[in-house]
C-alpha cells in the first residue's frame, strides 16, 4: 500500500539532494514485500518523490531504496541518481551498482514513481 513517506526517511534522503536549495515533496513510499528483500530486511521501503527547487521542474520524480532505520539508502532511478549523493557508491560493476539494477525494476519502484507523477500535495 502506497502511503506518505514517514518524515524520518523524507529527512534521510533530503540529506543527499545535490542542488542547494532543493528538497523533496509529494513523498509517498511502498513497503517492499518480505520476498523481495535480503536476509537483513533491506529495502525495506521505496520512496518515490519530487525535487522541488530553482532548477527543477514537476517531472523531476526520483525513487529511492531505504531500510526500516533510514540507514542505508539507495538511488534508483536516473533523476535519484542524477541529482542525489546517494548514487556515489554505485560505481559500474559494483556491488551497489548490481543491487540497484535489480531493485529499480521491483513493482514497488514502478508503482511509487507512478503514484508520485500522479499526486500534488
Amino acid at each position: 500500500m502506497i502511503e506518505e513517506a514517514a518524515p524520518e526517511l523524507v529527512a534521510r534522503i533530503n540529506q543527499g539532494v545535490k542542488v542547494r536549495g532543493s528538497h523533496l515533496v509529494d513523498a509517498l513510499a511502498v513497503e517492499v514485500a518480505f520476498e523481495r528483500r535480503n536476509d537483513r530486511g533491506w529495502p525495506a521501503f521505496i520512496v518515490g518523490a519530487r525535487i522541488a527547487g530553482p532548477e527543477f521542474y514537476d517531472d523531476a520524480v526520483g525513487t529511492w531504496a531505504i531500510g526500516h532505520d533510514a540507514g542505508t539508502v539507495l538511488a534508483l532511478n536516473e533523476t535519484a541518481r542524477s541529482f542525489t549523493f546517494w548514487a556515489e557508491p554505485a560505481r559500474p560493476g559494483s556491488f551497489s551498482d548490481a543491487i540497484i539494477t535489480v531493485v529499480v525494476d521491483y513493482p514497488e519502484a514502478h508503482e511509487v514513481e507512478a503514484a508520485v507523477r500522479g499526486h500534488h500535495a
